[in-house]
C-alpha cells in the first residue's frame, strides 16, 4: 500500500513496557554473548536449531553440500502425511522392489503385496526400508519420478536451496545432496505434523500379516530414543526420536529431536562416524538446554498504537499479528531486549482488516533476534476526491469562449470609433480650405 510520506515513526523502547512483540522468523545464526562458548564438534557438518523459532544455536559447515543417506526419508514421510491418507493401500510394483540395492535396508516386500500407508511409514522411519520408500512414492504420486519432483519442490518452498533429491530413500547418487541447514528446515517442517511425531517416538511396531507375508516386527534404529533397547548407553532423556542414515559415500548421518523445559531442539549431523554421531548430538543437546531458554514475549491480537488518517480526525487501530517467542541465553532478562517499531506517519489509502501496516524488529546486543508484523484491526475505505462533472467542464469552456468573443467586439467598436473620428476630422479640414483663382 502507498502512504502519504516515506517518513516512518521509529520508536525504540524496552520489552518490559509490554507493548510490543516479534514474529517467528528463521534467524540465520545467533550471536553468542562472550561468556558462552560453543562445544567442539569433529563431524564434518552439524547444526543445532530451535524448532519453534528456527533460531540457530550452533553451526559448523551448515551450507556445505553433503550426501544425506536415509535421513532423506524424513521428507518422504512428511510428504506422504501431507498428500496421502493413512488407510490408503500401498501396492508394491517390481520397480519399487527391484530398483534398490539388495544389500540395503528393506522389508523384503514382494510384487503386488499390500500394506496401508500408515504401516509403510513405520517401515520407513523405524526400519529404514528402501523398498517401502519406493512404494510410498508410487502410491502418492503415481511414479517415483513424479514424487521426486514433489520432494524438490517442497525443499525449495522451505528455503532448502542447496538441496537436490533423486530418490525417496537416500541411496547414493552424486546428484542427491543436501546441507545441515537445509535438512534442519526439512526436519522442522516435518515436526509440525502430529502423526510424524508419533511415528518417530515409537520404539517398536508390528505390521500385521499381508496378502503375501506373515507379521513383521519393526525396531527403531535411533539409539537415543527412550525405550529403544538396541543400545541403552546412548538413550537421551527428552529425545523425541529422529532418523539415522548411512552409505559408504555419506558416512553416518543423523537427525534427532529433543525437548526439555519447553525448549524443543533439532540436531543434524552429517558425514560422521558411529557412535561419534550420538556422542556429539548429546553434546550439542546438553549445550542447548543448559545455555538457552525460550521466552514468550507477547500474545497474538495484543492491541498496539493507532495511526492517523490523512485530512481526518480518525485513526486506524492496529494489533500484533501472532504469538511471539525468542530463544535467548538463560541469564538474559526481558529488560535487556531492545526493539524498534516502524510505522507510517499517516495513512492516505484504503486499508483491509489484517493488512500489514508496519513491523517491529527485536534485538539483543545489536543483533536481530526476531521480527513481527503490525496489522490493521479493521477495514477502512479512504474517501475518494470528487471530480468535476463533464457538464461543468463544458459550461466553463463555453464561458471562456463567450468572454473571449465579447472582448473582440469591444475592441472592434473602439477601433471603428477611432476611424470615424479620424474621417470627420479630415472632412472638416477640407471644408475650410479655399482654392486661389487665376487672374
Amino acid at each position: 500500500m502507498k502512504f502519504m510520506h516515506t517518513l516512518c515513526i521509529i520508536i525504540s523502547f524496552t520489552l518490559f513496557l509490554n507493548l510490543t512483540t516479534f514474529a517467528n522468523t528463521i534467524i540465520p545464526s545467533y550471536a553468542l554473548p562472550s561468556d558462552i562458548s560453543p562445544p567442539e564438534i569433529t563431524s564434518e557438518s552439524a547444526i543445532l536449531m530451535e524448532a519453534k523459532t528456527g533460531t540457530i544455536l550452533y553451526e559448523k559447515n551448515i551450507h556445505q553440500k553433503l550426501f544425506p543417506a536415509s535421513i532423506t526419508k524424513i521428507l518422504t514421510t512428511s510428504l506422504a502425511l501431507e498428500y496421502g491418507s493413512l488407510d490408503q493401500m500401498v501396492t508394491f510394483s517390481d520397480e519399487a522392489i527391484f530398483s534398490i540395492e539388495r544389500n540395503s535396508s528393506h522389508l523384503w516386500m514382494v510384487p503386488e503385496e499390500q500394506i496401508t500407508l500408515e504401516e509403510a511409514l513405520y517401515g520407513m522411519m523405524l526400519q529404514s526400508a528402501n523398498d517401502v520408500s519406493n512404494g510410498v512414492a508410487e502410491s502418492i504420486s503415481g511414479s517415483i519420478e513424479k514424487f521426486v519432483q514433489l520432494m524438490n519442490q517442497k525443499a525449495q518452498s522451505l528455503g532448502a536451496y542447496n538441496t537436490h533429491f533423486t530418490n525417496p530413500h537416500g541411496l547414493h547418487n552424486e546428484q542427491h545432496y543436501t546441507t545441515a541447514y537445509d535438512m534442519a528446515l526439512i526436519a522442522k517442517e516435518a515436526l509440525q505434523n502430529q502423526k510424524f511425531r508419533e511415528i518417530i517416538q515409537t520404539p517398536r511396531y508390528e505390521i500385521p500379516p499381508t496378502n503375501k507375508n506373515e507379521i513383521r516386527y519393526l525396531h527403531n534404529q535411533h539409539y537415543m530414543l527412550p525405550g529403544c533397547t538396541r543400545n541403552i548407553k546412548y538413550v537421551y532423556e527428552g529425545c523425541l526420536g529422529g532418523k539415522t542414515g548411512y552409505t559408504d559415500q555419506a558416512r553416518h548421518t543423523l537427525v534427532t529431536y529433543a525437548q526439555k523445559n519447553g525448549l524443543e531442539l533439532i540436531c543434524v549431523i552429517l558425514k560422521s562416524d558411529k557412535p561419534l554421531m550420538y556422542d556429539e548430538t548429546t553434546t550439542l543437546f546438553d549445550y542447548g538446554f543448559n545455555q538457552f531458554s525460550l521466552l514468550k514475549l507477547a500474545n497474538a491480537n495484543t492491541s498496539f498504537t493507532s495511526i492517523p488518517l490523512k485530512n481526518s480526525h480518525d485513526t486506524i487501530k492496529t494489533r500484533i499479528q501472532e504469538d511471539i517467542y525468542a530463544v535467548v541465553p538463560k541469564h538474559i532478562v526481558k529488560e535487556k531486549i531492545q526493539n524498534m517499531v516502524v510505522l507510517p506517519y499517516q495513512i492516505q489509502t484504503s486499508v483491509q482488516k489484517g493488512e500489514t501496516l508496519g513491523y517491529i524488529d527485536f534485538s539483543y546486543q545489536n543483533n536481530p533476534i526476531a521480527k513481527v508484523n503490525i496489522i490493521s484491526q479493521d477495514n477502512y475505505n479512504f474517501p475518494v476526491e470528487k471530480e468535476i462533472p463533464s457538464s461543468m467542464e463544458v459550461t466553463s469552456s463555453q464561458t471562456l469562449t463567450t468572454s473571449f468573443s465579447f472582448k473582440r467586439v469591444i475592441i472592434m467598436i473602439i477601433v471603428l470609433f477611432l476611424l470615424l473620428g479620424g474621417l470627420f476630422s479630415l472632412l472638416s479640414l477640407l471644408s475650410t480650405y479655399q482654392p486661389m483663382h487665376k487672374r
